[in-house]
């Protein structure tokens, strides 16, 4: 009578089955178990005496309401290899399976690949955490924007509204006060090119990152009357890390922000460094300070630190009351 599965005869193949450290079974055409190896007893708590000459789905018989009990019957109905990822809840583990058909029945090997799926989960979730820190970096940008708009760029063209008015009606004189009127305009046409080149990706990946730095710096710097140091070390061209540009400009852009709003600094030094594998920022101010401690979830140092990591960069900021803040990324960079 011919044994079911060859393998079963073969007690050189036992020797080798056993040793290794994924699981390996074969099962007859009707689901009767024929070899376990050792790892199979391991990883699904059975051992071999348990199994063997016994159905696979009485032994197991929550699988078979899993995908295994049909993935198994269509790969022997059509003889056809199956590849597979799966889960058993009893023993809490994902398993990598493949189901090699024969006319003998099925010969099964699986791994256990809970390590893997545990960093594809935190994977997911740091790619939503990212998704999440860009969605809001976009919202806080539209806010900024429309506040902008609103406090600013809205009250000129409401004051040149106002003038023009006058000096159509006839009050004071009407060149004067259509001077006034178009210095306004003229101030609203200048602010909201400053927006435009704000938000503009294109403006920092055609320039230098130098120059950007230099452009922000002295925006900040004149529209807040705050005095700002710049400098920067060996620095050359980023052509074709226009991602790490970007980052930095949006960093810099972010930190000056908080630091007109909130540190009171009376003084701010930029410095940008490059070397041939990264890109070093740093801004020291002179502010009040703050605990880290207690403000370390804030919208903007998350958007801050998401932008470093995602490049696989190092984000820190050091700061204490009464002692000013200290800004240091870090992102390596391929050079072209």
């Amino acid at each position: 009578m011919e044994s079911p599965l060859p393998l079963t005869q073969d007690h050189y193949l036992f020797g080798i089955l056993d040793r290794i450290t994924d699981g390996f079974y074969a099962i007859d055409p009707n689901g009767i178990v024929l070899y376990w190896n050792k790892a199979a007893g391991e990883m699904l708590g059975k051992s071999r005496d348990e199994v063997i000459g016994k159905l696979l789905w009485e032994c197991f018989p929550d699988s078979k309401e899993l995908n295994f009990y049909t993935l198994y019957q269509q790969a022997f109905k059509d003889q056809k290899t199956t590849h597979f990822e799966g889960y058993y809840p009893p023993r809490d583990i994902w398993a990598e399976m493949s189901v090699y058909p024969s006319a003998n029945g099925l010969s099964v090997y699986f791994k256990n690949i809970n390590e893997r799926k545990r960093l594809e989960r935190e994977l997911l979730e740091q790619q939503r955490g990212m998704t999440s820190a860009v969605i809001a970096a976009q919202e806080q940008e539209r806010s900024l924007i429309s506040q902008e708009l609103h406090d600013n760029v809205n009250q000129l063209l409401s004051s040149a509204k106002l003038y023009a008015g006058l000096g159509r009606d006839g009050v004071g004189d009407a060149a004067e006060m259509m001077g006034k009127s178009i210095i306004l305009v003229q101030t609203s046409i200048d602010e909201i090119r400053k927006l435009s080149k704000r938000l503009s990706v294109s403006f920092v990946s055609t320039t230098s990152l130098e120059k950007t730095i230099k452009e922000l710096i002295e925006t900040v710097a004149a529209s807040n009357q705050l005095p700002i140091t710049f400098h920067t070390e060996l620095f050359t061209s980023l052509s074709g890390n226009e991602e790490i540009k970007l980052a930095v400009y949006r960093i810099l852009q972010e930190h000056l922000t908080n630091v007109v709003k909130h540190a009171e600094a009376k003084h701010v030094e930029v410095t940008l460094r490059q070397s041939q594998e990264k890109v070093t920022l740093v801004v020291v101010d002179n502010g009040k300070g703050f605990d880290t401690a207690q403000n370390s979830d804030g919208i903007g140092l998350r958007n801050m630190r998401s932008r470093a990591e995602s490049l696989m960069g190092i984000f820190s900021i050091d700061s204490q009351p009464g002692k000013g803040s200290s800004l240091f990324v870090q992102l390596p960079f391929h050079q072209i």
